[in-house]
């Protein structure tokens, strides 16, 4: 032992022997020491160093979208003057030969390069009417009013179709054409007749769903809601629209909601709910899954209100009556309506700890806790946020029950991320209240949570930091052997790229500091032996992190990616989380 013991201290006196240039001036009584502002400190400079980044990242894109635009605008020049080429020459050719056979032919294409020509127009006079409000005096009142698509030319082009060739092969093409310019400019009448007409002649046309969806849009936007669902409810099931005529049916239930219509919420939900069905059978490549939870967690909420009642409880009685394996989700969705819409956070924590009541194997349940631990931050309660984190870090990880039951490697790589990144607060959360209260029992909580993470996630740019916060600990309650050993590693060990050259962390302790703390260390044990004293034992509620940066099976730790992770039950050991 004492052999041992002398072997590190030669081994810390060889590294003194390179630094004491740097060190002369200092004794041990000016050991490089943590403090609660130290911590806190380190904390703001990475919130701001990732604003700074954020920043930065805003700049690239804004040059980028410049570069790009120098790059876009000769094509679009180029664009322009091939469509004014081919808009002359049909018009050329239908000046030329009026009563041609082809003139349906040249007329249909004719009306979309119009339409395109419109578009494009009405791009940019958006863009000048935008960079007008930009430049217009905020203090002064606004006059201007958005610019309106102009279809004028292409309707022309659709009319002499539908009136004169009736018999022409696209004709369903050339009513539809002519029923959505006409709704564009706000000609709902004119609009609604073309379009049902083309369901009424036509009704086996590919434009079919689409004319009931649009018609119904028309409706929607003249708040008649009652039509508007009449039409809805024509699009065919299996239509590729059919999604979107669902979502729309509930919107209008949503909006015809109130106090005295307090049914049509449920409508809405049921209407959602109907939406969420049919994605779980189809499985489309994008969905409105995430509005439809949204707008029902909206639904119970706002019905909640108008009842002085809990939305929680309304939520879980409508499942308990119509049962989905989608029904946390929804409280998930209320809770986050509560947290980030309404700011109405004890509502959400009850939303939160519902999800978890009813079902503590949801795939989401990490995500969920985490939202806690932000609504008591919020709520200015750090006892409880640091709480939650050690639920997510002692219950939400590799080996319990929930993260066997998730089957995908993105999912198990956010779950893997999230404990990271509790366990890191967590750590650096106990050793805080350390700091300000001079407290054992909070500093053995942070020795053994810095240990866990160097166990799990040695790999991590993190962990060179967190190891000298454990050498701080340590020496903190007197176990200057282990703190001499961890400030020892912190000076030899952590030589790969990702970590920093010359700093331990933002602070400036650096590997010359920590060397020269395990030195000051080391020479307490000599002090502890003169007086036959043993340093305090430290009971371990996690395994050692294995001596440097390799994980327990003695294999470098490896940043993980969601491919790495694989799907099964076993977890690779000694995985680190950028």
């Amino acid at each position: 032992m004492i052999m041992n013991r002398f072997i590190h201290i030669v081994v810390a006196i060889v590294i003194v022997i390179f630094v004491v240039t740097l060190l002369s001036c200092k004794t041990k009584e000016t050991r490089i020491v943590t403090t609660p502002e130290n911590i806190e400190a380190v904390e703001k400079k990475i919130r701001e160093s990732y604003q700074e980044k954020v920043n930065k990242v805003r700049e690239e894109v804004a040059k980028i979208q410049k570069s790009k635009n120098a790059k876009v605008e000769p094509l679009i020049k180029k664009a322009e003057k091939q469509r004014n080429l081919a808009i002359d020459g049909y018009e050329e050719f239908l000046a030329k030969y009026p009563g041609s056979a082809y003139t349906p032919d040249i007329l249909i294409r004719l009306g979309e390069v119009y339409f395109e020509r419109s578009e494009a127009e009405h791009i940019k006079a958006i863009e000048e009417f935008e960079k007008a409000l930009e430049e217009a005096d905020p203090t002064m009142p606004s006059f201007m009013e958005e610019p309106k698509p102009h279809y004028e030319e292409t309707i022309r082009a659709y009319q002499q179709i539908v009136v004169n060739y009736p018999n022409f092969e696209y004709i369903d093409t050339a009513y539809y054409g002519l029923g959505y310019c006409l709704g564009a400019q706000q000609e709902y009448q004119e609009a609604t007749e073309t379009l049902t007409t083309l369901i009424n002649k036509y009704p086996t046309s590919r434009y079919v769903p689409e004319c009931y969806l649009r018609i119904g849009d028309f409706w929607f936007d003249q708040v008649e809601f009652d039509k508007a669902i009449q039409f809805y409810s024509h699009v065919d099931p299996e239509s590729p629209l059919y999604d979107k005529a669902l979502y729309k049916i509930g919107w209008c239930y949503f909006n015809k909601s109130s106090e005295f219509a307090q049914e049509n919420y449920y409508r809405a939900v049921d209407s959602f709910c109907k939406l969420l069905d049919y994605y779980q059978e189809h499985k489309p490549h994008t969905t409105l899954a995430e509005e439809a939870r949204e707008f029902s967690a909206i639904c119970f909420a706002e019905l909640a209100d108008y009842r002085e009642e809990s939305a929680l409880d309304l939520t879980i009685e409508y499942f308990n009556q119509n049962p989905r394996d989608y029904s946390s989700e929804i409280l998930h969705a209320l809770g986050d309506v509560y947290l980030y819409k309404q700011d109405k956070i004890p509502k959400a924590i009850e939303a939160y700890n519902g999800v978890l009541a009813r079902n503590p194997t949801y795939s989401k349940a990490a995500s969920v806790l985490n939202s806690m631990v932000e609504a008591y931050e919020r709520s200015n309660l750090p006892e409880e946020a640091d709480r939650i984190r050690q639920m997510i870090v002692d219950n939400y990880g590799p080996g319990s029950t929930w993260y066997e039951n998730l089957t995908e490697p993105e999912d198990r790589y956010k779950a893997l991320e999230m404990r990271e990144r509790n366990l890191y607060n967590v750590a650096l959360y106990a050793h805080s209240v350390a700091l300000k209260t001079n407290s054992k029992e909070a500093y053995i909580e942070a020795i053994n949570r810095y240990r866990q993470y160097l166990y799990e996630f040695p790999a991590n740019p993190k962990a060179y930091k967190l190891n000298y916060y454990l050498a701080e600990a340590l020496y903190a309650i007197g176990d200057y052997w282990n703190a001499g050993i961890e400030y020892e590693r912190v000076s030899l060990e952590y030589k790969d790229p990702r970590y920093k050259a010359d700093k331990v962390d933002e602070m400036g302790f650096s590997r010359a500091d920590a060397a020269y703390n395990a030195v000051v260390a080391y020479s307490d044990v000599f002090d502890y032996e003169k007086k036959n004293m043993e340093p305090p034992e430290l009971k371990k509620i996690t395994p050692e992190p294995g001596g440097s940066l390799e994980g327990n099976d003695g294999e470098k730790g490896t940043v993980i990616t969601p491919e790495s992770i694989a799907t099964d039950s076993e977890e690779e050991e000694g995985v680190g989380v950028q």
